[in-house]
Formats: C-alpha cells, sequence, structure tokens
C-alpha cells in the first residue's frame, strides 16, 4: 500500500507507503567456503517468516530521494 500526492504547492511529489510478505517454511541453500558456491542440502528447514518494508520517495523536479 502507498499514498502519493504533491505537498508544499506541487512543488514537491511525494510517496509513503509499505510493502509486506510473508515467507513459507523452505530448505534454503547452503553455503561451502571452500568452492565459494551455494548448493542444495537436506539438512535444516528455514522457519516461517514475515519480511516488512517501509518507504518514502520524494521527487523534486530532476531531483529524485528514496
Amino acid at each position: 500500500m502507498f499514498y502519493e500526492g504533491y505537498i508544499f504547492r506541487k512543488a514537491l511529489l511525494s510517496q509513503v507507503g509499505a510493502e509486506m510478505y510473508y515467507q513459507s517454511r523452505f530448505r534454503a541453500f547452503n553455503y561451502s567456503p571452500s568452492t565459494q558456491q551455494f548448493y542444495q542440502q537436506d539438512n535444516f528447514t528455514i522457519r516461517n517468516y514475515p519480511v516488512v518494508d517501509v518507504f518514502f520517495s520524494a521527487d523534486i523536479k530532476s531531483v529524485s530521494f528514496f
């Protein structure tokens, strides 16, 4: 979800919002430092976890902030 609108008499276009998703259980890759590669494994399972991202974005003519 986000809100977009002008502030300061239409001099600044801004967006404010948040994004969320929920990652279910999965078998993650393991890493081998000796070969510097990831590989599939069957030893452990990553638990469920949420990921939340909050952001603010603004544009002032040719300059952008994020």
